[in-house]
């Protein structure tokens, strides 16, 4: 990208007043992929050319595609389990006993994306109310980007989208097309697209259908922003929200003063909420905050699973998976196979060491389409994953990337390690033994089966295992860090080995 450093702060300037997008020199790992593409479609040679088309009035159009394709559109079906659980039973309740004279219920994704959180509302209605058809329910979704939009109004996933959603779900409401999904045509009739820039003075208004909202979502979108734009954007928002309605921000934006001043907050153990305030109030707290969970008309709910809780390491002699630091970035690159500096994974790990685990998802994703054959990028998706303790959500991306690639041995190891997690020991132990027939050279995980087997009372298996982990690591520096763990030394878990290795008795066992 031939550019000088005064084009690229002229061009962010623009994307600033136009789109609102706040980059600063700690936020802009992936900004030149976007740009340089915007170049090649564009036909210009620099920076600065690109600036000179972009300002025209007349490529409006051009510059809304670049603001779009800069901001990261990582979205799933009911994405982040504990705001999920907050809007099946304390917002959706809520809000159906206050309407439920008008029977008419108003709700907007704003930042949709590709559709996935507003398509989410749509079936958690349709769960939560039997007799929806009585009931008038208009959902819709807006965002900047009008490929994300396009995407939304054709209602057609592929396997990334499900990751953590119960087949329960999948079974009922999509229809396989080809290797992806369809919604089920009655759900997408109840959600309505539209392009919408939530940075312009557009809302609310009839015109876009943005007034009386009784649910705002706007979850991580803020992000983007400055200060005085956030304070901009929640203003119009909060204007929009009938009375007695709600709004959910994301988590990283959820302690934004501005939330304070101008919505009644709610705070439950795992998730934020924020009530509009009013002179006549239907009541100052909802009894579901008060009571637990509302009832849910009578209806079975096939909803997510509870997120598990991780369990303490004990004496730390068995490897858990871990969100990877700067220490181990390299060694992810080396488990993929790929140590490009242009790689997905580079960009992703980039934006994950720079605390944008969103953003990495979202480049991994698009990585992982793009290369239908390669695993590398679930691979690390599936390890970031389980470091946030999101193991479902990571167990459904690694089978896809072992789907792709069965002798991989990385794969099957943090297929293992997302078992662990969750509690499924036996399918760790099998998962772990694949990994080290497809590797045997490799110290860690000899030394993780050697810890599982012991787990399963495999005394004597576990003692030749570790011991067989051991010779490895003799043949190894102690400062050479192993690259499957975050910062952990030849030295270290030579250490771990012998503290193990003193635990097991001498007898052989089964």
């Amino acid at each position: 990208m031939r550019s000088d450093h005064a084009d690229v702060e002229r061009l962010l300037d623009l994307v600033r007043s136009y789109g609102g997008l706040d980059f600063p020199p700690g936020r802009r790992a992936g900004i030149e992929r976007p740009i340089q593409a915007a170049m090649d479609r564009l036909r210009v040679p620099s920076v600065g050319a690109l600036l000179e088309v972009l300002d025209d009035a007349r490529n409006e159009h051009e510059l809304e595609r670049l603001v779009a394709s800069l901001t990261i559109g990582e979205t799933h079906f009911f994405r982040n389990h504990p705001q999920v659980d907050a809007i099946q039973r304390v917002i959706l309740p809520n809000l159906i006993d206050q309407r439920r004279e008008k029977r008419r219920l108003r709700i907007w994704s704003a930042g949709c994306s590709s559709g996935e959180e507003a398509y989410s509302i749509a079936i958690a209605l349709d769960m939560l109310l039997p007799n929806r058809a009585r009931w008038t329910i208009d959902i819709i979704g807006t965002d900047i980007n009008d490929v994300a939009v396009t995407k939304a109004r054709e209602a057609l996933y592929g396997e990334w989208s499900f990751r953590g959603v119960p087949q329960t779900i999948r079974r009922r409401y999509f229809t396989p097309e080809g290797r992806r999904y369809r919604l089920d045509p009655e759900i997408q009739r109840m959600v309505t697209f539209r392009e919408l820039n939530l940075v312009s003075d557009d809302y609310p208004s009839h015109e876009s259908g943005t007034l009386d909202m009784d649910l705002i979502l706007c979850r991580n979108v803020l992000i983007y922003f400055r200060p005085e734009t956030i304070n901009a954007v929640v203003t119009r928002l909060e204007r929009a929200v009938a009375p007695g309605g709600w709004m959910m921000a994301g988590h990283a934006e959820s302690p934004m003063p501005i939330f304070r001043e101008l919505f009644d907050v709610h705070e439950l153990p795992m998730a934020v909420l924020y009530r509009k305030r009013s002179a006549q109030r239907h009541d100052q707290t909802p009894a579901v905050l008060e009571d637990g969970p509302a009832p849910t008309s009578g209806v079975s709910m096939p909803w997510l699973p509870p997120e598990p809780e991780p369990e303490d390491p004990i004496d730390d002699l068995f490897i858990m998976p871990a969100p990877p630091s700067d220490g181990v970035v390299a060694g992810m690159h080396e488990e993929c196979g790929d140590a490009s500096d242009e790689s997905a994974v580079t960009r992703a790990l980039a934006l994950f060491s720079g605390g944008d685990r969103d953003g990495a998802l979202a480049v991994l994703q698009e990585d992982a389409e793009a290369t239908p054959d390669d695993a590398s990028s679930l691979i690390v998706a599936a390890r970031l994953l389980a470091g946030a303790v999101q193991y479902d959500a990571a167990e459904h991306v690694i089978r896809m990337a072992i789907d792709r690639d069965r002798t991989s041995a990385v794969a099957h190891y943090v297929h293992a390690l997302t078992l662990q997690g969750l509690g499924r020991g036996d399918e760790a132990l099998e998962a772990l033994r694949r990994s080290a027939y497809l590797d045997p050279s490799s110290p860690l995980i000899a030394f993780s089966l050697a810890s599982q087997l012991d787990s399963a009372g495999q005394t004597g298996r576990a003692r030749s295992t570790l011991d067989r982990a051991v010779e490895l690591l003799d043949a190894m520096d102690d400062e050479h860090v192993i690259d499957e763990h975050e910062g952990l030394t030849v030295g270290r878990l030579r250490k771990l080995a012998a503290i193990r290795r003193q635990l097991l008795p001498d007898e052989v066992g089964a």
